[in-house]
Protein backbone atom coordinates (compact mmCIF):
# COMPACT_ATOMS: atom_id res chain seq x y z
CA UNK A 1 0.00 0.00 0.00
CA UNK A 2 1.27 3.62 -0.82
CA UNK A 3 2.30 5.26 2.55
CA UNK A 4 -0.21 8.47 1.63
CA UNK A 5 -3.56 7.36 -0.14
CA UNK A 6 -3.60 10.74 -1.05
CA UNK A 7 -0.83 10.26 -3.57
CA UNK A 8 -2.84 7.54 -5.16
CA UNK A 9 -4.75 8.82 -8.44
CA UNK A 10 -8.64 8.44 -7.74
CA UNK A 11 -9.79 5.21 -9.78
CA UNK A 12 -12.99 5.20 -11.64
CA UNK A 13 -15.94 2.50 -10.49
CA UNK A 14 -16.02 -0.77 -11.30
CA UNK A 15 -19.46 -1.84 -12.52
CA UNK A 16 -20.84 1.01 -12.45
CA UNK A 17 -18.08 2.93 -15.53
CA UNK A 18 -18.03 0.00 -17.50
CA UNK A 19 -19.68 -0.31 -20.82
CA UNK A 20 -19.14 -4.28 -20.51
CA UNK A 21 -21.53 -5.61 -18.91
CA UNK A 22 -20.71 -8.21 -15.99
CA UNK A 23 -20.45 -11.94 -17.25
CA UNK A 24 -22.84 -14.48 -15.52
CA UNK A 25 -22.82 -18.14 -15.18
CA UNK A 26 -19.27 -19.68 -16.49
CA UNK A 27 -16.79 -16.86 -16.11
CA UNK A 28 -13.01 -16.82 -16.68
CA UNK A 29 -11.49 -15.10 -13.86
CA UNK A 30 -8.14 -13.04 -13.36
CA UNK A 31 -6.24 -11.24 -10.92
CA UNK A 32 -3.22 -9.13 -10.73
CA UNK A 33 -1.12 -8.03 -8.19
CA UNK A 34 2.11 -5.88 -8.36
CA UNK A 35 5.08 -7.41 -6.49
CA UNK A 36 7.80 -6.37 -4.43
CA UNK A 37 5.12 -2.44 -4.33
CA UNK A 38 5.57 -2.13 -0.76
CA UNK A 39 9.53 -1.73 -0.36
CA UNK A 40 9.09 0.54 -3.86
CA UNK A 41 6.49 2.70 -1.85
CA UNK A 42 9.18 2.72 1.14
CA UNK A 43 11.92 4.15 -1.26
CA UNK A 44 10.26 6.24 -3.61
CA UNK A 45 6.77 7.25 -2.83
CA UNK A 46 6.58 10.52 -5.50
CA UNK A 47 7.59 8.33 -8.38
CA UNK A 48 5.92 4.96 -7.43
CA UNK A 49 2.41 7.22 -7.15
CA UNK A 50 3.05 8.05 -11.11
CA UNK A 51 4.20 4.42 -11.56
CA UNK A 52 1.08 3.09 -10.45
CA UNK A 53 -0.69 5.42 -12.37
CA UNK A 54 0.84 4.63 -15.58
CA UNK A 55 0.70 0.73 -13.97
CA UNK A 56 -3.47 0.79 -13.42
CA UNK A 57 -3.87 2.34 -17.11
CA UNK A 58 -1.89 -0.53 -19.06
CA UNK A 59 -4.06 -2.84 -16.84
CA UNK A 60 -7.35 -1.10 -17.46
CA UNK A 61 -6.53 -0.85 -20.95
CA UNK A 62 -5.85 -4.81 -21.72
CA UNK A 63 -8.80 -5.53 -19.92
CA UNK A 64 -11.06 -2.80 -21.91
CA UNK A 65 -9.56 -4.23 -25.06
CA UNK A 66 -10.73 -7.91 -24.86
CA UNK A 67 -13.94 -7.07 -22.71
CA UNK A 68 -13.34 -7.77 -19.30
CA UNK A 69 -15.06 -5.92 -16.74
CA UNK A 70 -13.09 -4.96 -13.62
CA UNK A 71 -14.62 -6.09 -10.54
CA UNK A 72 -12.40 -5.97 -7.57
CA UNK A 73 -9.65 -3.11 -7.30
CA UNK A 74 -7.25 -3.41 -3.61
CA UNK A 75 -4.25 -1.54 -3.31
CA UNK A 76 -2.30 -2.52 -6.59
CA UNK A 77 -4.06 -5.64 -7.04
CA UNK A 78 -6.96 -5.90 -10.23
CA UNK A 79 -9.77 -8.87 -9.84
CA UNK A 80 -11.54 -8.51 -13.99
CA UNK A 81 -13.91 -11.31 -15.00
CA UNK A 82 -14.21 -12.47 -18.92
CA UNK A 83 -16.95 -14.23 -20.77
CA UNK A 84 -14.01 -16.41 -22.48
CA UNK A 85 -11.16 -18.31 -21.35
CA UNK A 86 -9.34 -17.44 -24.45
CA UNK A 87 -10.19 -13.52 -23.82
CA UNK A 88 -8.71 -13.82 -20.30
CA UNK A 89 -5.50 -15.25 -21.60
CA UNK A 90 -5.18 -12.57 -24.28
CA UNK A 91 -5.92 -9.89 -21.95
CA UNK A 92 -3.17 -11.34 -19.56
CA UNK A 93 -0.30 -11.67 -22.12
CA UNK A 94 -1.38 -8.27 -23.86
CA UNK A 95 -0.77 -6.70 -20.27
CA UNK A 96 2.51 -8.44 -19.34
CA UNK A 97 3.69 -7.29 -23.07
CA UNK A 98 2.50 -3.77 -22.03
CA UNK A 99 3.94 -3.13 -18.75
CA UNK A 100 7.55 -4.67 -20.37
CA UNK A 101 7.59 -2.29 -23.45
CA UNK A 102 6.79 0.61 -21.23
CA UNK A 103 9.54 3.04 -19.89
CA UNK A 104 9.71 3.09 -15.96
CA UNK A 105 11.50 5.06 -13.77
CA UNK A 106 15.15 3.12 -12.67
CA UNK A 107 14.60 0.97 -10.15
CA UNK A 108 11.37 0.97 -10.37
CA UNK A 109 9.83 -1.50 -13.08
CA UNK A 110 6.75 -3.20 -11.74
CA UNK A 111 6.45 -7.30 -11.81
CA UNK A 112 3.63 -8.24 -12.06
CA UNK A 113 2.41 -11.63 -11.20
CA UNK A 114 -1.51 -13.26 -12.71
CA UNK A 115 -3.61 -16.01 -11.95
CA UNK A 116 -6.66 -17.57 -14.22
CA UNK A 117 -9.07 -20.11 -13.39
CA UNK A 118 -12.69 -20.91 -15.00
CA UNK A 119 -16.17 -21.06 -13.11
CA UNK A 120 -19.19 -20.22 -11.57
CA UNK A 121 -19.71 -17.46 -9.10
CA UNK A 122 -22.12 -15.50 -6.85
CA UNK A 123 -22.40 -11.78 -7.53
CA UNK A 124 -23.36 -9.13 -4.57
CA UNK A 125 -23.01 -5.67 -4.78
CA UNK A 126 -20.77 -5.20 -7.64
CA UNK A 127 -18.56 -8.06 -7.19
CA UNK A 128 -18.15 -11.86 -7.34
CA UNK A 129 -17.83 -14.86 -4.49
CA UNK A 130 -17.30 -18.13 -4.22
CA UNK A 131 -14.11 -21.18 -4.79
CA UNK A 132 -13.53 -19.45 -8.65
CA UNK A 133 -12.31 -15.95 -7.88
CA UNK A 134 -10.50 -17.30 -4.66
CA UNK A 135 -8.45 -20.09 -6.77
CA UNK A 136 -7.89 -17.63 -9.24
CA UNK A 137 -6.54 -15.58 -6.54
CA UNK A 138 -4.95 -18.12 -5.02
CA UNK A 139 -2.71 -19.18 -7.97
CA UNK A 140 -2.06 -15.87 -8.65
CA UNK A 141 -0.39 -15.74 -5.09
CA UNK A 142 1.74 -18.95 -5.76
CA UNK A 143 3.32 -17.11 -8.75
CA UNK A 144 5.86 -14.65 -9.44
CA UNK A 145 6.43 -11.25 -11.10
CA UNK A 146 5.84 -11.47 -14.57
CA UNK A 147 3.99 -14.63 -14.81
CA UNK A 148 1.04 -15.89 -15.83
CA UNK A 149 -0.70 -19.31 -13.72
CA UNK A 150 -3.75 -20.81 -15.25
CA UNK A 151 -5.75 -23.77 -13.46
CA UNK A 152 -6.25 -26.73 -15.26
CA UNK A 153 -9.70 -25.26 -16.20
CA UNK A 154 -8.12 -22.74 -18.07
CA UNK A 155 -5.97 -24.39 -19.96
CA UNK A 156 -8.33 -27.06 -21.46
CA UNK A 157 -10.21 -24.65 -22.49
CA UNK A 158 -7.77 -22.69 -24.86
CA UNK A 159 -8.50 -22.69 -28.15
CA UNK A 160 -4.24 -23.88 -29.17
CA UNK A 161 -5.21 -22.81 -33.08
CA UNK A 162 -5.63 -19.47 -32.01
CA UNK A 163 -4.34 -18.62 -28.55
CA UNK A 164 -1.19 -16.57 -28.70
CA UNK A 165 -0.27 -18.66 -25.56
CA UNK A 166 0.51 -21.80 -25.25
CA UNK A 167 -0.22 -23.77 -21.45
CA UNK A 168 3.15 -25.55 -19.69
CA UNK A 169 1.96 -27.73 -17.31
CA UNK A 170 4.24 -27.01 -13.87
CA UNK A 171 2.20 -30.29 -11.68
CA UNK A 172 -0.35 -30.75 -8.88
CA UNK A 173 -0.12 -28.09 -5.98
CA UNK A 174 -1.82 -27.79 -2.96
CA UNK A 175 -2.89 -23.94 -2.10
CA UNK A 176 -3.26 -21.61 0.52
CA UNK A 177 -7.10 -22.60 1.74
CA UNK A 178 -7.78 -25.21 -0.87
CA UNK A 179 -8.53 -28.54 0.02
CA UNK A 180 -7.39 -30.43 -3.16
CA UNK A 181 -4.42 -30.49 -5.25
CA UNK A 182 -4.91 -27.84 -8.16
CA UNK A 183 -3.06 -28.30 -11.87
CA UNK A 184 -1.20 -24.66 -12.34
CA UNK A 185 0.03 -24.28 -15.92
CA UNK A 186 2.24 -21.62 -16.76
CA UNK A 187 1.20 -19.52 -19.72
CA UNK A 188 3.73 -19.32 -22.52
CA UNK A 189 4.05 -16.49 -25.15
CA UNK A 190 6.65 -14.65 -27.92
CA UNK A 191 7.85 -11.59 -26.35
CA UNK A 192 7.69 -12.79 -22.16
CA UNK A 193 9.97 -13.91 -19.94
CA UNK A 194 9.80 -18.15 -19.71
CA UNK A 195 11.95 -19.43 -16.61
CA UNK A 196 10.53 -18.63 -13.28
CA UNK A 197 11.53 -19.91 -9.96
CA UNK A 198 9.76 -22.80 -8.65
CA UNK A 199 6.00 -21.54 -7.80
CA UNK A 200 5.74 -20.00 -4.03
CA UNK A 201 4.36 -22.69 -1.58
CA UNK A 202 1.96 -20.07 0.10
CA UNK A 203 0.40 -22.58 2.35
CA UNK A 204 0.91 -22.12 5.91
CA UNK A 205 -1.50 -25.32 6.89
CA UNK A 206 1.56 -27.50 6.93
CA UNK A 207 1.72 -28.41 3.55
CA UNK A 208 4.74 -28.72 1.08
CA UNK A 209 3.92 -28.61 -2.85
CA UNK A 210 6.75 -31.36 -3.92
CA UNK A 211 8.20 -30.19 -8.01
CA UNK A 212 6.88 -32.24 -10.58
CA UNK A 213 9.22 -35.19 -11.73
CA UNK A 214 10.93 -38.18 -9.74
CA UNK A 215 13.19 -37.49 -6.85
CA UNK A 216 16.20 -39.38 -7.16
CA UNK A 217 19.92 -39.49 -5.90
CA UNK A 218 19.49 -37.48 -2.56
CA UNK A 219 17.76 -40.03 -0.03
CA UNK A 220 20.82 -39.65 2.23
CA UNK A 221 21.12 -36.11 1.94
CA UNK A 222 17.77 -35.52 2.67
CA UNK A 223 18.05 -38.15 5.63
CA UNK A 224 21.43 -36.20 7.02
CA UNK A 225 19.10 -32.75 6.79
CA UNK A 226 16.23 -33.96 8.74
CA UNK A 227 18.27 -35.24 11.65
CA UNK A 228 19.54 -31.99 11.72
CA UNK A 229 16.67 -29.76 11.64
CA UNK A 230 16.06 -31.58 14.58
CA UNK A 231 18.72 -30.53 16.83
CA UNK A 232 19.94 -27.19 14.73
CA UNK A 233 18.07 -24.05 15.02
CA UNK A 234 19.62 -23.09 11.45
CA UNK A 235 20.83 -25.63 8.83
CA UNK A 236 22.27 -23.49 5.26
CA UNK A 237 22.40 -26.03 2.28
CA UNK A 238 25.71 -25.05 0.18
CA UNK A 239 26.07 -25.92 -3.40
CA UNK A 240 27.18 -24.24 -6.59
CA UNK A 241 24.07 -23.42 -9.03
CA UNK A 242 22.41 -26.34 -10.51
CA UNK A 243 23.49 -29.10 -7.95
CA UNK A 244 19.69 -29.27 -6.71
CA UNK A 245 19.80 -27.35 -3.54
CA UNK A 246 15.91 -26.44 -4.13
CA UNK A 247 14.80 -29.32 -5.29
CA UNK A 248 16.41 -31.58 -2.43
CA UNK A 249 15.00 -28.64 0.11
CA UNK A 250 11.78 -28.47 -0.81
CA UNK A 251 11.56 -32.44 -0.68
CA UNK A 252 13.10 -32.25 3.23
CA UNK A 253 10.45 -29.65 4.17
CA UNK A 254 7.48 -31.79 2.60
CA UNK A 255 8.48 -34.73 4.74
CA UNK A 256 8.91 -32.46 7.87
CA UNK A 257 5.67 -30.90 7.47
CA UNK A 258 4.04 -33.95 9.51
CA UNK A 259 6.21 -33.20 12.53
CA UNK A 260 5.88 -29.39 13.08
CA UNK A 261 3.00 -26.97 13.04
CA UNK A 262 3.55 -25.43 9.88
CA UNK A 263 6.01 -25.23 6.86
CA UNK A 264 6.16 -22.29 4.81
CA UNK A 265 8.89 -21.63 1.84
CA UNK A 266 10.44 -17.95 1.02
CA UNK A 267 12.13 -17.86 -2.48
CA UNK A 268 14.59 -14.87 -2.72
CA UNK A 269 16.05 -15.89 -6.31
CA UNK A 270 14.31 -12.90 -7.96
CA UNK A 271 13.69 -10.36 -5.34
CA UNK A 272 16.58 -8.01 -3.16
CA UNK A 273 17.80 -7.40 -0.42
CA UNK A 274 14.74 -5.07 0.32
CA UNK A 275 11.96 -7.79 -0.46
CA UNK A 276 13.50 -10.44 2.02
CA UNK A 277 11.30 -9.65 4.96
CA UNK A 278 8.30 -9.01 2.92
CA UNK A 279 8.83 -11.96 0.65
CA UNK A 280 8.79 -13.85 4.42
CA UNK A 281 5.75 -11.88 5.19
CA UNK A 282 3.76 -13.23 2.39
CA UNK A 283 4.82 -16.80 2.97
CA UNK A 284 4.06 -16.70 6.72
CA UNK A 285 0.84 -14.12 6.69
CA UNK A 286 -1.26 -15.03 2.89
CA UNK A 287 -2.89 -11.96 2.28
CA UNK A 288 -4.07 -11.45 6.05
CA UNK A 289 -4.31 -7.64 6.35
CA UNK A 290 -5.41 -7.65 9.92
CA UNK A 291 -1.93 -9.30 10.96
CA UNK A 292 -0.09 -6.55 9.09
CA UNK A 293 -2.20 -3.76 10.72
CA UNK A 294 -1.74 -4.91 14.30
CA UNK A 295 1.81 -4.99 13.40
CA UNK A 296 2.38 -1.65 12.40
CA UNK A 297 3.03 -2.33 8.43
CA UNK A 298 6.40 -3.76 10.49
CA UNK A 299 6.85 -7.03 7.98
CA UNK A 300 9.60 -8.92 10.30
CA UNK A 301 7.28 -7.60 13.73
CA UNK A 302 3.67 -9.17 11.61
CA UNK A 303 5.74 -12.53 11.46
CA UNK A 304 7.80 -12.86 14.79
CA UNK A 305 4.11 -12.03 16.07
CA UNK A 306 2.35 -15.11 14.06
CA UNK A 307 5.47 -17.57 14.80
CA UNK A 308 6.70 -16.73 18.11
CA UNK A 309 4.65 -19.84 20.08
CA UNK A 310 4.43 -22.15 17.05
CA UNK A 311 7.00 -24.70 15.99
CA UNK A 312 7.70 -23.62 11.96
CA UNK A 313 9.89 -25.10 9.74
CA UNK A 314 11.05 -21.89 7.22
CA UNK A 315 12.67 -22.92 4.10
CA UNK A 316 14.66 -19.53 2.70
CA UNK A 317 15.60 -20.77 -0.57
CA UNK A 318 18.35 -18.88 -2.98
CA UNK A 319 19.49 -16.46 -0.61
CA UNK A 320 23.21 -15.95 -2.16
CA UNK A 321 22.66 -12.37 -3.57
CA UNK A 322 20.80 -10.69 -0.36
CA UNK A 323 23.25 -12.77 1.92
CA UNK A 324 24.06 -9.82 4.56
CA UNK A 325 19.73 -8.90 4.22
CA UNK A 326 18.91 -12.98 4.75
CA UNK A 327 21.35 -13.38 7.82
CA UNK A 328 19.70 -10.14 9.68
CA UNK A 329 16.13 -11.48 8.68
CA UNK A 330 17.13 -14.86 10.00
CA UNK A 331 19.02 -14.09 12.91
CA UNK A 332 16.22 -11.92 14.15
CA UNK A 333 13.08 -14.53 13.58
CA UNK A 334 15.70 -17.22 15.56
CA UNK A 335 16.13 -15.00 18.01
CA UNK A 336 12.78 -13.94 18.69
CA UNK A 337 10.76 -17.63 17.90
CA UNK A 338 12.42 -20.19 19.90
CA UNK A 339 10.41 -23.18 17.84
CA UNK A 340 11.10 -21.72 14.51
CA UNK A 341 13.72 -23.85 12.58
CA UNK A 342 15.30 -22.32 9.49
CA UNK A 343 16.16 -24.36 6.38
CA UNK A 344 18.20 -22.19 3.81
CA UNK A 345 19.40 -22.68 0.54
CA UNK A 346 22.72 -20.69 -0.86
CA UNK A 347 26.25 -20.69 -2.68
CA UNK A 348 27.63 -19.54 0.94
CA UNK A 349 27.02 -19.44 3.97
CA UNK A 350 24.91 -17.06 6.04
CA UNK A 351 27.83 -16.84 8.28
CA UNK A 352 25.69 -16.86 12.16
CA UNK A 353 26.96 -18.29 14.86
CA UNK A 354 23.68 -20.97 15.44
CA UNK A 355 24.52 -22.41 11.55
CA UNK A 356 25.04 -25.74 10.53
CA UNK A 357 26.57 -25.48 7.21
CA UNK A 358 25.59 -28.86 4.97
CA UNK A 359 27.46 -28.53 1.81
CA UNK A 360 26.04 -30.32 -1.60
CA UNK A 361 28.04 -31.78 -4.01
CA UNK A 362 27.25 -32.95 -7.55
CA UNK A 363 25.28 -35.75 -8.29
CA UNK A 364 28.00 -39.02 -8.56
CA UNK A 365 27.75 -40.20 -11.98
CA UNK A 366 28.45 -43.99 -10.57
CA UNK A 367 26.61 -45.55 -8.08
CA UNK A 368 28.03 -47.16 -5.56
CA UNK A 369 28.23 -50.89 -6.66
CA UNK A 370 29.39 -49.50 -10.17
CA UNK A 371 27.50 -48.45 -13.31
CA UNK A 372 25.64 -45.76 -14.05
CA UNK A 373 23.89 -43.93 -11.03
CA UNK A 374 19.91 -43.58 -11.14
Amino acid sequence: MPADDQLRPPRGSLFRDQATEPPTGEVAFLFTDLQGSTAAWERAPERMNDVMAQHDDLLRDAIEQHRGVVFSVAGDAFGAAFTTVDAAARCAIDAQRALYAASWPDGLTPHVRMGLHLGSAFQRDGNYFGPAPNRAARVMSAGHGGQILATDEVADRLHIDTSPCTARSLGRFLLKDVAVPIGVHQLVADGLPVDFPPIRAVDVASRVSRPAGTFIGRAHDAAELSLLLGTSPLVTLVATGGVGKTRLALEVAATEAARVDHVVVVELADGDRDDVAERLAEAVLGDDPIARVASGDDPLRAVVDRLRTTHTLVVVDNCEHVLDRAGEVVQALLHACPDVTVLATSRERLGLGAERVVPLPPLATEAPGGGLSP
